[in-house]
């Protein structure tokens, strides 16, 4: 599924609980937003878009009858920790999660306000959730990969370059889902004695940008 079909999708299950309160009362409904990219990211652009037209086909209007609370902590735990934290106290009706890391910090702080995931990758793995089909509690969302496209990734890459001998993995090594991509491309490349697969960890964008030239020679899997 696109990530456009994913944001439209949340679109809709963030207005599950809102139409549930604005029955109960009629006043201005207010949502806090938490994206894991910078704001002039152009990834987080075509997100909040998407959600907003989304709402708006619904009947959500900004500044009419709800609010939104945009913040951008991108992939730094304390600043994630603090700008949640900020937005728990303007008490808001919902908050929707776009990132893996965002919403595990998210789901240990909010414990009774609808908290609305999108693109989590293993949700079970990461403690976000602990049954896909009934996730329970104030937490819902939607997944995006499967732990097996790890190695699919592999295979794929070895139908578009058979020669390929050596592959590298980058990864955000505190980010649970990551690993398990890691365990399956490593499943695959044990089925494959030819390939060869070196890992590096990433936690920053400028670690991500040094991570590539150290691996110029290697044909890269990324997570």
């Amino acid at each position: 599924m696109k990530r456009r079909e994913f944001i439209t999708l949340l679109g809709g299950a963030a207005a599950w609980p809102l139409a549930a309160r604005a029955q109960q009362q009629r006043e201005q409904r207010r949502v806090g937003v938490v994206i894991g990219f910078t704001e002039s990211d152009p990834e987080a652009g075509v997100q909040i878009s998407t959600f907003r037209q989304e709402l708006r086909r619904l009947g959500w209007i900004e500044e009419q009858n709800i609010r939104i609370d945009y913040r951008y902590p991108t992939d730094q735990p304390e600043r994630i920790r603090a700008l949640g934290a900020e937005l728990l106290a303007l008490s808001p009706d919902l908050i929707v999660s776009m990132h893996n890391l965002v919403t595990v910090i998210l789901r240990s702080q909010v414990s009774t306000v609808p908290l609305v995931f999108v693109g989590a990758s293993d949700p079970i793995g990461s403690g976000i959730v602990t049954d896909l089909a009934r996730p329970s509690g104030n937490v819902t969302g939607f997944a995006n990969f499967d732990l097996s496209m790890g190695g699919k990734w592999l295979e794929a890459l070895k139908e578009i370059a058979p020669r390929i001998e050596r592959i590298g993995f980058i990864l955000h090594p505190e980010t649970a889902p990551h690993l398990g991509y890691l365990k399956s491309a490593e499943s695959g490349t044990a089925s494959a004695s030819s390939l060869t697969l070196s890992t590096d960890a990433a936690t920053m964008p400028r670690r991500l940008s040094e991570g590539f030239p150290r691996s110029q020679t290697a044909a890269m899997a990324a997570c």
